[in-house]
């Protein structure tokens, strides 16, 4: 055998050894590394994805720690405008996700208003676990933070006002009214009819400017064969949406043969229409109604006021025969039209003396209309009146000043 096929025939046994070698000595060091462990019990170190800076977690902890502790307004604005005007948001908003695990409750509301403040996207998930399942002041807070950041959809905010308290409910509806949003059209509904004025408040500012047919099908049906309180509110629903003036017949059917409170609401969404009426003789006919409720009759003549259409002549004919309250509406009416007979009523309102609500309210009217001080006697307002050139501001009235509630 020559000494190349010898080389040759070396060549797999050197192979194998080197393998068998370096299998023993994996298997030695392994053995030994496991009674390293078992005798010493080392320290096992975790490597951790860097968190945010010490720096931010600082500035999150003490500007939520001040506004928890901030009660007025303006010290509130101060907080949350240095927050805004600190350097590197970015790392302010990762402190902040991490901040939101607090368990103190009046500390994680103030640090969800701070998200809301810095509009941290980024934790907009950590908000909304808030939002749906804490409790108190932190969750109603999360609640409008998080419809801030991304508006809640129709079928998420139905769940939440299902699912939460009356607060919730509220918080819910205040969210859609700030920012816009939507509600399915059951869950409006039912809040534009509810018992709880405060909701129904809420519900009409959550309305939007384009009803669907549905809802506006809903709201009309209510308004002619609901019970009262609802077809009141109905109509005040009505009055809000885009398209009121296809109502008003409707409303004008409202006016005769139903309750008071049916008939104050389509009084009051008459007057709000932006729109020519047709047929106010109807109105007229509730001003006249002597059997009817008086403050119903005012509101009637303040109506007949915002939409400055008003017989001057049966208004004359009818005033002697009025309250001092309906004979105060009546003046307006007068003033509106550019009458001085405004002035002759609202004078001899001030020198009777009959209900202290009227007397004020005439005598504002007066000082208003003669540029004199409130507290001028009769008299000097006539000669006030006089020396102006007896000219008649007809625009930008002053309030009515009278509950007719």
């Amino acid at each position: 055998m020559t000494a190349e096929a010898s080389k040759q025939g070396r060549a797999p046994r050197d192979q194998v050894f080197w393998a068998r070698l370096g299998l023993v000595t994996s298997m030695f060091f392994a053995v030994g590394f496991s009674l390293t462990c078992l005798f010493t019990n080392p320290k096992v170190v975790l490597l951790r994805w860097p968190g945010p800076p010490a720096r931010a977690q600082q500035i999150v902890r003490s500007t939520a720690t001040e506004l928890a502790r901030a009660w007025h307004p303006e010290d509130r604005a101060r907080v949350i405008e240095r927050l805004q005007a600190a350097e590197d948001q970015d790392e302010l908003r990762q402190a902040l996700g991490e901040a939101l695990r607090t368990s103190d409750p009046k500390l994680k509301k103030a640090l969800v208003d701070c998200a809301g403040a810095l509009n941290a996207h980024e934790i907009r998930n950590d908000i909304v676990a808030i939002a749906t399942e804490g409790v108190g002041p932190s969750q109603i807070a999360a609640i409008g933070v998080a419809h801030k950041m991304r508006r809640w959809r129709g079928d998420e905010a139905a769940e939440l006002m299902a699912n939460g308290d009356r607060s919730v409910r509220f918080a819910v509806l205040d969210a859609i009214g700030k920012e816009g949003g939507e509600l399915p059209d059951s869950v409006l509904l039912q809040c534009l009819i509810s018992d709880d004025a405060q909701e129904r408040d809420l519900a009409r500012r959550a309305v939007p400017r384009e009803l669907t047919k549905e809802l506006r099908r809903d709201l009309a049906h209510l308004a002619s064969h609901g019970p009262p309180s609802h077809a009141a509110r109905a109509l005040c629903a009505l009055a809000q949406c885009a398209d009121a003036v296809t109502h008003v017949e409707l409303a004008f059917s409202c006016l005769h043969g139903r309750p008071n409170e049916v008939r104050r609401a389509a009084l009051e969404f008459l007057s709000t229409v932006d729109a020519p009426l047709p047929r106010t003789e109807q109105i007229w006919s509730v001003v006249i109604d002597a059997s009817g409720d008086e403050k119903l009759r005012v509101f009637a003549l303040y109506c007949l006021e915002r939409l400055g259409s008003v017989d001057q002549e049966a208004l004359a004919m009818q005033v002697v025969m009025m309250s001092p309250p309906e004979r105060l509406a009546a003046a307006r009416c007068f003033v509106r039209a550019g009458n001085e007979q405004a002035v002759d009523i609202l004078v001899g309102l001030v020198t009777r003396d009959d209900e202290a609500s009227v007397v004020e309210s005439s005598r504002r009217l007066l000082a208003w209309l003669t540029g004199a001080p409130v507290g001028t006697t009769p008299a000097e307002f006539r000669a006030a009146f006089d020396r102006s050139g007896r000219r008649m501001r007809t625009r930008y009235l002053p309030e009515l000043g009278l509950a007719l509630d």
